[in-house]
């Protein structure tokens, strides 16, 4: 188990890279190293307020990083808090069932080299697995080890490692507090036990949450308090985390299948799973609460819960529950039609579409049900769930450009050949809806021909082909994509074409043993994998270093370097508000940018200030409009990306340039 989790480690930070001093490490590595303490920033607000950001991370990891070793200190936290996260989920996915190497070889395969669990999350902006060590990431496994304990009716316990995650994160162990009384509440248990457990776990969790405690108090007693409306704030500076509206139809959909899959696949697990289907409903429903919570108040605490970014969660957890449900019956030895399914539920999560996960779950739940009284049994409601769950698919895609992915035709084609072999015309149903998600119009007559294929079998046959062509011709007529939407209507109908031939030749030669096909699907997911994973691994390692955004990035750092060394320590810069990082990378004051605006978070404080610089410099657009408001203002030096159209103003002196950038000094007589 150990080796499959170094495995996953390995495969997902080699395929995505590793940054260093990004995102909200601007955050981080100040604390970790005290740059606040250093003279120049004795009377900066913004790192004097980050003395208030407090995790436990970045005070233990301050004990031991050096300007010359911060990055290796980063770089080995990513290391441990990966593994750590592919160690939870082999735990979580034994102990939930997959014994077997294979399974949960796939299984990690599927987390590390898949598109599920990469990036950030589709509501809630959370991340995932991402590319630079932050210590939200850190508290997945410290979830996950806490439900393992709760799930084992070791309650005590799980709140005790919860403690440890409220000193990484306060706002995920304040989640999971919630979750774990829950799951402890409805345990089959006397409820002498259960207030008795309640009281220890709760006690011991506080003192192991202590210090973070004690800042929170702090904070939340800041002189002051919030003197402004902090959820109007919240929805100008970042309202992802926050506001539910601020996501697309296509997130929420997504979102809401993810909640569907998970759901149908722990509905197939059982109640041999309780504690998890009352831990995912918790979370849930704590999501459905943040949600609302903006309409209702604007209390900073109960805001910066970020109940939103529960969907990193749900989505960590649906993962696991399907592929539980899904890795065994698709690789298990005496195959079945089923398997065919199955391994479509695993090739959907590779691609990390949780839309075609939960109509693969639905086929998978009406294969698997076919016993009188089971909601899943009757052909007709089943295809009414499946068709249900298309034409939210389908009005998930209205508005969004057709996009032609490789991947999905790979994973189409996959399902196609297993449809074939087993003769199944779900399949081939289901292929043509893989193919065509992308492109509503040709997606649409995919789901209608899924729908009939399910009650009507292989009466469908050429219905099925009718759909296709109708679809495919007014999808490449009038619903656009071009030659993109072209090829994925020419796999879909010729596709058809083959099965249609293979039905009508019904005597056609079949492979008789089952194992065949199975292997034949273990191959073909292997590849969906290795391509997938050459996928990320191109973008990563060829193409994004031939982007042009990645050398005006380098000039970016290039002119830090400058600032730092060859510009007072005292000097403050003012620079392009769409640009980050230039105070931690130049050890220079900075007079305002966006990912300042952060601090108010914890610092209400800081909202005045920020609030007075940041929009006013997010409308400076030319080197003029700079110029002034840096001699408005008293700032010592302006960084503006290079123009060949401005002539030097006589208040001013160039004193760097680089392919991208001109840094100017304002004269003194003109400050």
């Amino acid at each position: 188990m150990a080796g499959l989790a170094v495995l996953g480690t390995v495969l997902s930070i080699a395929s995505e890279r590793f940054y260093f001093g990004v995102g909200n490490n601007v955050f981080h590595i100040p604390v970790v190293l005290k740059l606040f303490d250093l003279n120049q920033f004795s009377h900066d607000a913004f790192y004097q307020s980050l003395r208030d950001f407090a995790s436990l991370v970045w005070l233990s990891l301050g004990l031991v990083a050096t300007p010359a070793n911060v990055f290796w200190i980063f770089f080995g936290a990513h290391v441990v808090s990966r593994l750590l996260l592919y160690l939870g989920c082999l735990i979580c996915l034994y102990r939930l069932g997959l014994r077997t190497f294979r399974t949960l070889t796939i299984s990690i395969l599927a987390l590390a080299v898949g598109r599920v669990f990469v990036g950030y999350s589709m509501i809630g902006a959370t991340g995932m697995q991402i590319d630079y060590f932050t210590h939200t990431e850190l508290t997945y496994p410290l979830i996950l080890f806490s439900l393992l304990l709760a799930a084992d009716g070791r309650h005590i316990q799980a709140f005790a490692v919860n403690g440890l995650t409220l000193d990484v994160n306060a706002f995920v162990g304040a989640w999971m507090a919630v979750v774990l009384l829950l799951v402890l509440l409805v345990e089959p248990a006397a409820l002498r036990k259960k207030i008795t457990q309640l009281l220890a776990g709760g006690t011991l969790q506080m003192l192991i949450a202590l210090p973070i405690i004690v800042w929170i108090l702090n904070t939340i007693r800041e002189p002051g308090g919030t003197p402004f409306d902090y959820r109007t704030f919240i929805a100008y500076y970042f309202p992802k985390h926050f506001l539910i509206q601020a996501s697309s139809v296509q997130d929420l959909v997504l979102f809401a299948m993810t909640c569907a899959s998970g759901g149908i696949a722990l509905w197939l697990l059982g109640s041999a799973v309780r504690p998890w289907r009352i831990a995912f409903l918790g979370f849930i429903g704590l999501f459905g609460v943040g949600a609302i919570l903006p309409l209702v108040t604007s209390s900073r605490l109960l805001l910066n819960l970020d109940l939103l970014r529960i969907d990193g969660v749900v989505v960590l957890l649906s993962l696991l529950f399907v592929m539980r449900v899904a890795a065994p019956i698709a690789l298990r030895k005496d195959w079945r039609v089923d398997g065919g399914v199955a391994f479509m539920i695993l090739a959907t999560v590779a691609l990390g579409d949780w839309r075609l996960t939960a109509i693969g779950l639905a086929l998978l739940a009406h294969d698997l049900n076919r016993e009188p009284g089971s909601i899943w049994a009757s052909p007709r409601l089943a295809s009414f769930f499946c068709v249900a769950l298309g034409a939210i698919t389908v009005a998930s895609q209205v508005g969004v450009a057709p996009a032609f992915q490789s991947q999905y035709m790979i994973a189409a084609a996959m399902c196609f050949i297993i449809g074939f072999l087993e003769g199944n015309v779900v399949l081939v149903s289901l292929a043509a809806v893989i193919a065509g998600v992308n492109f509503p119009i040709l997606c649409a007559g995919a789901i209608a021909g899924l729908g009939l294929a399910i009650v009507w079998r292989l009466r469908s046959v050429l219905w099925l082909l009718a759909c296709a062509v109708v679809s495919g011709v007014i999808q490449v007529v009038l619903g656009g994509g071009g030659v993109k939407a072209a090829l994925a209507a020419a796999l879909v109908i010729s596709g058809m074409l083959a099965f249609l031939v293979r039905d009508r030749l019904g005597n056609m030669p079949r492979l008789a043993i089952h194992g065949r096909v199975a292997a034949v699907g273990l191959a073909l997911f292997s590849f969906l994998l290795l391509w997938c994973a050459g996928q990320r691994a191109n973008f990563v390692w060829i193409e994004l270093p031939r982007d042009p955004g990645t050398a005006e990035e380098q000039s970016w750092k290039d002119a830090q370097q400058w600032a730092r060394l060859h510009s007072p320590k005292e000097a403050v810069f003012l620079v392009p508000p769409n640009r980050q990082g230039f105070q931690l990378g130049s050890e220079r004051n900075v007079w305002v940018d966006w990912r300042q605006g952060a601090a108010v978070m914890w610092s209400p404080s800081f909202y005045a200030r920020w609030m007075a610089r940041f929009p006013e410099v997010a409308r400076l657009k030319t080197r003029s409009d700079f110029n002034a408001y840096a001699s408005a203002h008293g700032i010592d030096y302006y960084v503006v990306e290079r123009k060949q159209d401005t002539e030097n103003s006589p208040r001013e002196t160039p004193v760097y340039s680089n392919p991208a950038f001109d840094i100017y000094r304002l004269n003194s007589g003109a400050r």
